[in-house]
């Protein structure tokens, strides 16, 4: 079942959890993003995404936010 993210409370919930996200315009070259949400302020988020074997965190404006739902991690 799909849980959207859309409320502060449903990111307060989804803090240090895996979630996907998918942006209106692209950050780096990407419009979907999968990683463990790291922080979150009313503009901005944070995610902790695994390249490869690295871990780099990217920060997407919130209003860039098409659709962020909790995902599943394999």
């Amino acid at each position: 079942a799909e849980r959207p993210l859309k409320k502060e409370s449903d990111y307060e919930r989804a803090q240090g959890e895996y979630i996907h996200v998918s942006l209106y315009q692209p950050v780096d070259g990407e419009k979907h993003y999968e990683g463990t949400l790291a922080s979150f302020t009313p503009e901005e988020l944070t995610l902790k995404v695994k390249i490869k074997t690295r871990v780099k965190e990217v920060t997407i404006d919130r209003k860039n936010i098409a659709k962020a739902r909790l995902a599943i991690q394999f």
